[in-house]
């Protein structure tokens, strides 16, 4: 009798120890992963090896108990430090996990914060501005939800830095002044908004500016961790065209001399080979040469091997030009071993090209072709159209030399519509203006202007207004009129014009009144009209089409209609009855379609957006983006995300 309820106090008393134990065990690992977050984020801030340890075992422990707070923070601290690390597939990882998980717990902060790494890693380590900008954006979105000072200063100086990256200089200039403002009170944010306004006039030869914005950030020099910004924004002035070689080196040796007094001797190897290829560019060869061999001693015990394979390159191109080319096959064969080592596409791309123009030079023309089309292949896969342009050009001269015109006109062509996409020193010129006016604040002049243009539309309207209540009033004692001595033709006539207000109308046949013409000749004009539409449709799809006219950015509603013997009329109505859409919708409507076919192609993937939309029959990229939007519901950039994403 008393067995089963002593068992039955056992069993009890088992449990109650089992589900004591495990509530101690939980409790254990909440303690624990207390602990290790605050080894990772705090204690180990400078250790990179050991945050990393912390973070990992907290990543783990955090998975097993489903805290997706620690593990959403263990993701961001391991990505950032992948980041740095280049270890691109586990930062990747790392930061789309975060994402989603705060996603997830509908935490704003938490996505703010992986937003914002995630948007750093995809700028630096990926080189995809467009994608880093969104991500940015996102971030600074939330920041300003939350109204989070660290989050807005830290997002907005990161919208100056991608949209720089994206190569939109009138954007980057106005998330500048944003950014500014934001972090009057943050000098070290400040002093680096500075240093990318530095690199965003010198993009666009701009010395003034960009001297200036580099004497502003040297006021903040203080600030930062290391001088390393300002030898770079030093290089970066130095880069500016159409500087004398003298002001071009002052700058250099100030690059120099910060690099040395940080001991950065990677810094200084660098600046060696900038100052060779000025040399170099300016003619002087031997000096050339003497920079590019500095380069490489500062630069081997580092084994730094992808600047070591460009001052290979470099020093190679020197002999070259030199008609030194017993000595140029050494540094060749450098900068395609160092470039294979480590498997670095643009510093191949350089060295096979650099091979070719030996190779051209030494009468080896169909081997110089062959390392051509290896230097074309590399250059392709990391879109860079500056190398594009002078491989291009390279093929050009080779096929001239084997005297196949055809070939190397068809490369002279392809060099010339790569040139097209990159920034002119006429269209720098433009560029700065529209810059300007978002750094500046209007001039009296200008508000002047504005308001003259004001009042010149008030009294337009003034004029539209009175003639408008003048043709109605008009109208009316006209209708009032007519209406006693012609009834029966007025309802006639009202049921004429709703017949044919939606059509245009055309008098053939001289001064027939538009009674006499509904009473003889309706069914004789609507066929005439048909047949007349019919034709038109079918030249107008002819020369969109076939022709494609919508390549034109000059293309106007009145010289279509010329084209096609008609008019607006009537070029009206058929594209209206087409698509219910005006000329200007007409047109992009295919100018989209061509995009989205070089888009998916990928035949001009080394063109900017800038370009494509261009070569499309778009006056200007922003008119580009407008249509694509419309049409798509996507910027182009989405657009590519996606195509990307899809198996």
């Amino acid at each position: 009798m008393l067995a089963a309820p002593l068992l039955f106090l056992l069993i009890l008393n088992f449990c109650t120890e089992i589900k004591a134990q495990s509530k101690g065990n939980e409790q254990a690992n909440v303690e624990k992963l207390k602990t290790l977050y605050s080894l990772f984020s705090e204690t180990y801030k400078n250790s990179t090896d050991k945050g990393v340890k912390y973070a990992e075992e907290a990543l783990q422990l955090a998975s097993e108990t489903g805290n997706k707070f620690i593990q959403v923070k263990a993701d961001i601290y391991i990505g950032k430090n992948a980041t740095r690390e280049r270890n691109i597939g586990r930062a990747k990882k790392c930061f789309a996990e975060a994402v989603d998980l705060s996603r997830q717990m509908k935490n704003e902060f938490l996505e703010a914060e992986s937003s914002l790494g995630y948007s750093i890693f995809l700028g630096y380590a990926l080189n995809r501005p467009d994608s880093a900008l969104m991500m940015a954006n996102k971030s600074y979105s939330l920041g300003i939800s939350l109204n989070d000072s660290t989050l807005i200063q830290s997002s907005s100086y990161y919208l100056v830095v991608f949209n720089r990256m994206n190569n939109d200089p009138v954007n980057a200039i106005a998330a500048s002044k944003n950014a500014l403002r934001l972090c009057a009170n943050n000098p070290l944010l400040k002093g680096s908004i500075y240093s990318e306004l530095v690199f965003i006039y010198t993009d666009f030869g701009n010395l003034k500016e960009a001297i200036k914005y580099y004497n502003l950030a040297l006021q903040y020099s203080d600030y930062t961790k290391s001088g390393i910004q300002l030898a770079g924004m030093a290089n970066k002035i130095a880069s500016i065209e159409g500087q004398e070689l003298n002001t071009v080196l002052q700058y250099r040796r100030k690059a120099i001399d910060i690099y040395s007094n940080l001991k950065e001797p990677f810094g200084v190897g660098y600046t060696y080979n900038l100052i060779g290829m000025d040399y170099l560019q300016a003619g002087i060869t031997n000096e050339a040469v003497n920079y590019f061999k500095k380069a490489i001693n500062t630069l081997e015990p580092m084994n730094s091997r992808q600047h070591l394979a460009f001052a290979n390159s470099n020093l190679a191109a020197a002999y070259i030009k030199m008609g030194l080319f017993d000595q140029a096959e050494k540094p060749i064969q450098n900068a395609l071993r160092l470039g294979r080592e480590i498997n670095d596409k643009l510093a191949l791309s350089d060295a096979y090209k650099t091979a070719a123009q030996y190779y051209r030079k030494t009468g080896k023309i169909d081997k110089a072709i062959n390392n051509l089309n290896i230097a074309e292949q590399y250059a392709r896969e990391i879109k860079n159209a500056n190398f594009l342009k002078d491989i291009y050009d390279e093929f050009s001269i080779c096929y001239e030399a084997k005297e196949d015109s055809k070939k190397a006109l068809a490369y002279l062509k392809l060099k010339n519509e790569i040139a097209d996409t990159l920034q002119k020193q006429s269209s720098r010129k433009a560029y700065i203006e529209m810059m300007v006016k978002y750094e500046t604040n209007h001039t009296k002049e200008e508000i002047l202007k504005a308001k003259q243009n004001i009042s010149e539309l008030e009294k337009e309207s003034g004029r539209k207004s009175f003639l408008f209540w003048f043709v109605i009033a008009g109208g009316v004692i006209s209708v009032s009129v007519l209406s006693l001595f012609y009834r029966k033709k007025i309802f006639r006539l009202v049921n004429f014009y709703r017949e044919i207000k939606h059509k245009p109308f055309r008098d053939r046949r001289g001064d027939k009144s538009a009674v006499k013409i509904m009473e003889n000749g309706n069914s004789e004009n609507r066929t005439e009209n048909g047949e007349l539409y019919v034709r038109i449709r079918h030249e107008l799809n002819k020369l969109m089409e076939e022709e494609k006219k919508y390549l034109d950015p000059e293309l106007t509603l009145s010289e279509t209609a010329r084209i096609l013997n008609t008019n607006t009329a009537y070029l009206s109505k058929v594209i209206n009855e087409q698509g219910e859409m005006n000329f200007n919708n007409y047109i992009n409507r295919y100018r989209i379609e061509e995009a989205k076919a070089l888009l998916e192609s990928g035949k001009q993937d080394f063109l900017t957006f800038e370009g494509i939309g261009k070569s499309c029959g778009f006056l200007s990229r922003s008119s580009f983006n407008k249509a694509f939007k419309k049409f798509t519901n996507l910027t182009p950039s989405e657009y590519v995300a996606g195509r990307n994403k899809t198996p």
